[in-house]
């Protein structure tokens, strides 16, 4: 009877770790499993969820580049937050001029992780991002009636176009019609 009258303390040990197995899905499924589906709600809380790609299938063989890569890895979707950050709650693609050096520098982030962002983890290029900011910027303008009292022309120059037919060319391309067209379209329908 003396070994039967502590056995209910080993029952509430093996009770607890029971529950903390159960509250902690780590233990469960592991650190990785768990921060694999963290990273994938992070992305696809990414505005621009569809030009950024977190795992790329492109095989790097240059040496500095896996060695860049190993060295930005955990911190890659803090990155690409910050850029969309940038470039949609700020006007920073409103310079004509923004390099992806300006850029690094307005993140105070390095440019080769910048470089490396567009390079591996971007399905676009960095012109054709900063191309693609300034059409969104330029069709919440539009949204907000800036036409009332402005030309395009001076639209395509206040969202960093350097002249009028590449900001036309890079509105058709990016919505799908002309600035003109969209204008005069209802804007819900594009």
């Amino acid at each position: 009877m003396r070994g039967f009258s502590f056995q209910w303390i080993s029952a509430m040990i093996w009770l607890l770790v029971l529950f903390k197995i159960l509250v902690s899905p780590e233990i469960l499924y592991g650190y990785t499993m768990i921060h694999k589906k963290i990273d994938k709600n992070r992305n696809e809380n990414l505005a621009l969820n569809h030009i950024w790609d977190i795992n790329p299938k492109v095989e790097i063989n240059n040496l500095k580049h896996i060695q860049l890569r190993n060295k930005i890895e955990p911190n890659i979707l803090t990155y690409i937050e910050e850029i969309e950050k940038i470039s949609i709650s700020k006007t920073v693609f409103r310079d004509p001029t923004i390099t992806i050096v300006d850029l690094a520098n307005k993140l105070g982030i390095p440019k080769s992780h910048i470089s490396y962002l567009f390079k591996y983890h971007c399905t676009i290029s960095f012109s054709e991002y900063k191309k693609m900011v300034r059409i969104q910027d330029a069709i919440k303008l539009i949204n907000k009636d800036f036409l009332k009292e402005n030309t395009l022309d001076y639209l395509s120059k206040k969202v960093g176009f350097l002249s009028y037919n590449s900001f036309f060319t890079g509105f058709k391309e990016i919505s799908g019609t002309s600035p003109f067209e969209y204008c005069n379209t209802d804007k819900r329908e594009i």
